[in-house]
């Protein structure tokens, strides 16, 4: 008989653990923020009703809410902390060749690093780094084979698997507790953010490097500007570093408390117009951390969850928005043109020339849209 030889073991490259920051134990402004259990979603019609009014609360009046028992262990969130930071820490020449260019998003194609100089806008210091896992789906496996370094590749079944379970499973679930709360049909939602037609959702690890007192002093310690995010719902792995704020209705910013294990999930400006401006993209920007923590690095991971390219923004004949005064479109175009005016520019706003309050004008022109 023949011998018959043993393939060769794959080899992987090991993780770079990441020690997540010890929580702060300064008192500050916190955001009041609703929470929302996921697991309450399975336990028949009247806990989703009761689901679906506490959704649309929290999404109408500040934009954001904590999600819990969203089927996320504490063991694959610390594994996705380690691969982002694994990816992250890799030497600049090894990731210039995956740069995600302004061009190359331009034409939906967000796979790769993000040079720190390219977010370097106006004045910001670049200390963050990004990279980017685009949906797995056919017309954008050359994406996965060839805009990634090979750390990435080997650890992509995994944001395979992350990105499934949140667009497919969470998010789904809040698509139709939207649907009942507006009275529409159930798969209102759902139908508009399918995984499989073309789109730009994609998984992004983020890491944000400490700064020295100088740098702090010099960039009026702000790390990411106010912005709102453009598509339907972010959903943000909590994390112990206390530097996330949200601006809330009374237009003050307020910082977002770390729950261990949750997810922070917030409104982007699609959903607003797919809701005739019913719910609020809310305005969120990255501050300097407490002295407590400010010499720790942060790791975010982050889903970003927009409708299909060809959906038009504009809201369904619902008898709530209609009621309540929001039922006429707020936009006109698809969610395609609509990202690619606002690369261009439009409506782009600057929300921190008043620090620590935002620009007067900014929120309530985000609030109308």
């Amino acid at each position: 008989m023949p011998h018959v030889e043993s393939p060769e073991p794959v080899k992987v490259t090991p993780l770079i653990p990441f020690q997540q920051a010890v929580p702060t134990k300064e008192e500050l402004p916190w955001a009041n923020l609703l929470q929302l259990d996921l697991a309450e979603f399975d336990k028949g019609p009247e806990a989703r009703n009761e689901l679906a009014k506490i959704f649309l609360e929290s999404v109408h009046t500040t934009g954001f809410l904590y999600l819990v028992n969203h089927g996320i262990s504490l063991k694959t969130i610390a594994r996705h902390a380690d691969i982002a930071n694994t990816i992250l820490t890799l030497p600049e020449e090894e990731k210039a060749p995956y740069y995600a260019t302004k061009e190359r998003a331009q034409e939906g194609r967000f796979t790769g690093f993000k040079p720190k100089q390219l977010g370097a806008a106006n004045g910001l210091h670049p200390t963050i780094d990004h990279f980017n896992y685009p949906r797995f789906h056919s017309e954008l496996c050359d994406e996965v084979d060839t805009h990634m370094p090979p750390v990435a590749k080997e650890y992509s079944q995994d944001a395979k698997e992350l990105s499934f379970h949140l667009h497919k499973v969470v998010c789904r679930k809040l698509f139709i507790l939207l649907a009942m709360a507006l009275e529409v049909p159930i798969d209102t939602y759902t139908n508009t953010h399918t995984y499989e037609t073309k789109c730009e959702s994609f998984l992004r690890y983020m890491r944000y490097e400490p700064r020295t007192e100088e740098e702090n002093e010099k960039y009026q310690d702000l790390y990411l500007p106010g912005h709102a995010d453009w598509g339907s719902l972010t959903f943000l792995f909590n994390q112990p570093i206390t530097s996330l704020q949200i601006l809330d209705p009374d237009d003050e910013w307020k910082y977002v408390k770390y729950v261990e294990g949750s997810l922070v999930v917030n409104v982007g400006e699609a959903l607003g117009h797919l809701t005739g401006g019913y719910l609020k993209p809310t305005i969120h920007r990255v501050v300097r951390p407490p002295k407590d923590q400010e010499n720790n690095m942060r790791i975010t991971v982050i889903y970003f969850v927009r409708p299909f390219d060809t959906c038009p923004i504009v809201p369904p004949s619902s008898p709530i928005l209609k009621k309540l005064g929001y039922q006429e479109p707020t936009e006109t175009m698809t969610m395609a043109e609509y990202a690619s005016a606002r690369y261009g520019g439009y409506k782009r706003y600057n929300y921190d020339t008043d620090k620590p309050n935002a620009a007067p004008q900014g929120p309530q022109i985000m609030r109308k849209i």
